[in-house]
């Protein structure tokens, strides 16, 4: 297995069931926020400017799309799952589970609260 040194590397290594959800995610995130950056963090893509804001997570049946600071986030369709002090997550199983502007939403917001 090759070595995980980027967020491409990582995103490279994905199953092929798995990669085109996540490369969608990923371009989501980046659309979304361009002024983040993207790096390798715990061994997952994540996503940040002054703080981390968010990161990709490739599980077995699904890929996460955590956020940091989920605490402080809206979240009127409920989708953040997780029961850590600020730490959350939305589970994507499949294209059809992409809310795309839902997810936009989540994002700007998390960015938000990151630079303030």
């Amino acid at each position: 297995m090759a070595e995980i040194n980027s967020a491409t590397d990582y995103y490279n290594s994905l199953p092929e069931t798995q990669r085109p959800l996540a490369e969608s995610l990923r371009l989501l995130i980046l659309e979304a926020a361009p002024e983040l950056t993207e790096s390798l963090k715990w061994g997952f893509p994540s996503y940040g400017e002054k703080k981390n804001i968010c990161y990709l997570a490739a599980k077995a049946k699904h890929i996460n799309l955590g956020f940091y600071d989920a605490s402080r986030l809206s979240d009127p369709e409920t989708l953040l799952e997780g029961t850590g002090a600020k730490m959350r997550h939305v589970k994507i199983r499949k294209e059809a589970d992409l809310k795309p502007d839902v997810l936009r939403q989540l994002i700007r917001e998390a960015v938000l609260h990151g630079n303030n």
